[in-house]
């Protein structure tokens, strides 16, 4: 009776184990080792899951006379680099997401890791409507653009969403923070890229966590060449 071997990482990827176990090559000792070994290792688990479905979509491309029956030998031994190569693909993708409009700390905004900005916009926004819209923000050509939002409603923590209002159309999310506490005056502040956001009428929708609260407010973001806000 063959002794099970010592199943480790090393020996996965120079055994080729993961592609040898999916097309039942491993002897009964190889594949128990590699069974007990992939339990207790998460990561290895996802990989094999990978390499599985990799290896479905082939057959099913080899059923329908999408791909030649020919080259199936060479499918089994380029599984595991494939597996590894949408492992990447599939981080790049993740870290291909458009930057965030909206951060709860300047640091966080995606063009502002590095350094701070020169300079840096504060709109204060509450209840007015007196003009049919609570607040007016300015696009500026440089910088960051500071939001400081009044709540209606005291909590300990709040949440902030923000949609764009477009005529015709219901209204569609661009942004959401967490979590948000406000300062000693009592203000939610926020941090906007300007260059995420377009001009335009939007609405903030400030929660307190704690309860079914909400207020709204109504913005008009306004292009860098217009008038400077009354509020800048």
């Amino acid at each position: 009776m063959a002794h099970p071997p010592m199943m480790n990482r090393q020996y996965i990827d120079a055994q080729h184990v993961l592609t040898r176990y999916l097309a039942g090559q491993l002897s009964d000792a190889e594949r128990e080792a590699f069974e007990t070994y992939y339990v207790e290792h998460p990561q290895v688990l996802q990989e094999l899951e990978i390499a599985a479905k990799l290896k479905l979509g082939l057959t099913l491309l080899e059923d329908s006379g999408e791909l030649d029956a020919a080259p199936r030998r060479h499918w089994l031994p380029g599984l595991a680099a494939a597996a590894l190569l949408l492992a990447v693909i599939a981080v790049a993708v993740w870290f291909a997401k458009p930057p965030p409009m909206l951060a709860a700390s300047l640091g966080s905004l995606a063009e502002f890791r590095q350094a701070p900005p020169l300079t840096t916009r504060t709109y204060t926004i509450e209840r007015t409507r007196s003009r049919g819209v609570d607040a007016r923000v300015r696009l500026p050509p440089t910088g960051a653009i500071c939001l400081q939002v009044l709540p209606e409603h005291s909590a300990r923590t709040y949440g902030l969403r923000v949609n764009e209002l477009s005529a015709g159309a219901a209204p569609r999310e661009v942004a959401s923070l967490r979590a948000l506490r406000a300062d000693t005056q009592g203000l939610v502040t926020v941090y906007a890229d300007p260059r995420r956001w377009r001009p335009g009428r939007y609405e903030i929708i400030l929660s307190a966590d704690s309860t079914d609260a909400a207020s709204s407010f109504l913005i008009l973001v306004e292009p860098a060449s217009s008038n400077p806000s009354s509020n800048q």
